[in-house]
């Protein structure tokens, strides 16, 4: 694969060479740059054909030029929207992300250098072709001292600073007064309803969170694991339905199809429950108001990458409720808020302290911050006769503080010594780690006999699903499989996903090495894209199973996943390409997923990814155990670092 790339780049400098005089030396050195961005070698070709736009620079300033551009695509692949490249944050910023220049041929000052030359091609009065130094310029790049932006992500922020800010400033249609709300939120109160952790019965700070999203057109809430999200969005429902809303008039999101399956879930469970259920919640019951994904509420489609709504074509919902909020990047809230209708409302969910996006942006963390938040700290899922889970939550809160684990957290030598229960922490010698691996097949994937034959079993799909008797069966092993997950930092090397995922399918095959990679009766597995065919969105959890649908017919090897009060299957070899082990995976990828046990994978030496953030996440997913396995200095030193994303969408927000 590596000889195309690298014949791919070789060509761009080639022409850049030609109209520059440029040398390979400094190629080789930009290439070695973009690895260290966490960026493939083919931005170096990007790189060059923008510099190759300046015609009137001499050789140095489009060495500089490249340079900036690479931090910009470095940036943003961190998560940024813009970066710091002159003045004093320029200088603490910039000089660590061209570190890997110092490695090269170019010589140990090439960092401080390049750095110069950057700050001196922006603020000098050179005219370029390429950047803008005003925002109405149609340029590629923005410098907006001390920031430089790629000129769409800007766009795109003041777009969305803009949206929100009309959203503010305009009443909601229908509106409601406080009197009404305070008294249809009372008539919620008196009939509760029950979700996993039991009946909800809302406190003052979910009463005042609750009555916000009745009465403003934007709202934010914001509360860690166990504070009542999905209690609020059940309330808010009932309460909306009340106030005289049509419940046909709803849409529920989120960014995957698993979250929103997840909520789907909740509700249904919900409004099923009430001990004396009336009218309006048997009509909004009735209504089956069903959670989408946010590309598919807006009508994303895959082949013309457009969207069927938008400011000219809104959605028709009065009431957008989003739900895992913190997983929401630029690009896709700026779309979602063109398409909210005049007066209609939008309330978004989350957790400000998580992972923020995998794309650009941080925008629930932004948002979280303002006027329209409303921040829930009161955790309503440990009790204190629960030990273990009062283990993790004190020992989330010290890493969302930046302090490490300390005495909270009890050290084990070796895999026999985990008591499974709270936080611990694992020695991440070799011996320690495969007597852990061994422990965690045996507990946690191969499970008792019972478990054993679930998977070996053969399953029966009819016209409407699986029966009864398949169903219960499906279920007791999906509830198997779902409570505990191995997460990992990256998906590369032996404390990656994929390492883990293979060694785990080893072991299921009875240690036997399958170069066919086929899956095994049994294995879990994840969706890695959308398809919206099969209603099979990217993170949908699924296992590998036999499956008749035919009397007497084949049992061909399908993947089983849930559906409401039913599961789906789907023939492997048809989906194949679609499909991954999911043994372990990426703390990104576990985002808006609860397990009964987690064992969190650190990475062998300190790496840019893995950030607070990532810990913190990971250790929330937790209801009952967290073993977390690796080097305590690694785990140190990335609490001590916080992911920091750079972003102008707050000045614009507070300034619009």
């Amino acid at each position: 694969m590596s000889a195309p790339r690298v014949q791919v780049i070789e060509s761009a400098w080639q022409r850049f060479e030609h109209r520059s005089g440029g040398d390979a030396t400094t190629l080789e050195a930009f290439a070695t740059l973009a690895e260290s961005l966490n960026l493939s070698r083919d931005a170096v070709q990007i790189a060059a054909e923008i510099a190759s736009f300046e015609t009137s620079f001499t050789p140095e300033q489009r060495d500089a030029l490249m340079a900036l551009v690479l931090v910009v695509l470095g940036a943003l692949a961190d998560g940024s929207t813009c970066f710091p490249v002159t003045g004093s944050a320029g200088a603490a910023a910039l000089k660590p992300m061209l570190r890997a220049l110092a490695d090269t041929k170019l010589g140990s000052e090439a960092p401080e250098r390049f750095a110069a030359a950057i700050e001196k091609l922006l603020d000098g009065n050179l005219a370029t072709q390429t950047i803008a130094r005003d925002e109405n310029e149609y340029k590629p790049l923005v410098y907006l001292k001390p920031f430089i932006y790629m000129r769409k992500l800007r766009a795109a922020e003041r777009e969305l600073a803009q949206g929100i800010r009309a959203m503010i400033s305009s009443e909601p249609t229908p509106f409601f007064s406080s009197d009404e709300c305070a008294s249809k939120a009372d008539e919620v109160c008196a009939i509760p309803v029950a979700i996993q952790s039991g009946m909800v019965l809302l406190s003052g700070e979910q009463r005042a969170a609750i009555a916000a999203a009745a009465r403003q057109r934007f709202t934010v809430i914001s509360g860690g694991p166990g504070t009542g999200k999905t209690s609020i969005v059940i309330a808010i429902l009932r309460l909306m339905v009340r106030l005289g809303l049509d419940p046909h008039a709803i849409s529920l999101a989120a960014p995957t199809g698993k979250a929103a399956n997840r909520i789907g879930e909740c509700i249904v469970r919900a409004l099923n429950s009430p001990a004396r259920p009336n009218a309006i919640d048997r009509a909004l019951r009735d209504a089956a108001i069903e959670p989408t994904t946010l590309h598919r509420l807006l009508g994303y489609s895959p082949s013309s990458q457009r969207y069927r709504h938008h400011r000219n074509n809104p959605l028709a919902a009065r009431l957008v409720i989003v739900d895992e909020g913190s997983m929401l990047d630029l690009a896709l809230m700026e779309r979602l808020v063109g398409a909210i209708d005049e007066g209609a409302r939008l309330i978004v969910l989350g957790d400000a302290d998580q992972l923020p996006s995998v794309a650009a942006g941080a925008v629930f963390r932004e948002f979280a911050a303002s006027e329209q938040s409303r921040r829930l700290v009161q955790n309503f899922r440990m009790r204190s006769s629960d030990a273990a889970g009062n283990s993790i939550l004190t020992v989330a809160r010290r890493i969302n503080e930046g302090l490490a684990a300390g005495d909270d957290v009890p050290r084990r030598s070796s895999a026999d010594d985990l008591a499974m229960s709270g936080v611990e922490m694992l020695d991440s010698t070799r011996p320690a780690m495969k007597g852990f691996f061994d422990r965690w097949y045996a507990e946690r994937i191969a499970g008792d006999a019972t478990i054993a034959e679930l998977k070996r079993s053969t399953y029966v799909e009819g016209a409407d699903g699986f029966g009864s008797e398949d169903v219960e069966r499906l279920r007791r092993l999906f509830n198997f499989v779902a409570a505990s997950r191995i997460l990992t930092v990256t998906r590369a090397r032996e404390t990656g996903a994929d390492w883990i995922n293979r060694a785990m399918h080893r072991r299921a095959a009875g240690g036997g090495f399958r170069a066919d990679d086929r899956l095994l009766p049994g294995e879990p597995v994840i969706a890695i894209r959308n398809d919206y065919e099969r209603m099979l969105f990217n993170g949908d959890n699924g296992i590998a199973l036999r499956v008749r649908r035919a009397e007497g017919g084949a049992a061909p090897l399908m993947a089983v996943f849930p559906r409401r009060d039913n599961f789906a299957a789907f023939r492997v070899d048809m989906i194949r390409d679609a499909l991954e082990l999911a043994y372990a995976m990426t703390v990104h990828k576990a985002q808006g997923s609860e397990f009964d046990a987690v064992a969190l994978i650190l990475p062998e030496s300190r790496i840019s990814l893995f950030t607070r953030e990532v810990v913190y996440t990971a250790v929330s997913r937790a209801r009952r155990s967290v073993v977390i396995a690796g080097s305590e200095t690694v785990l140190d030193e990335a609490i001590a670092a916080p992911a920091q994303r750079y972003s102008g969408l707050r000045e614009l927000f507070a300034a619009s």
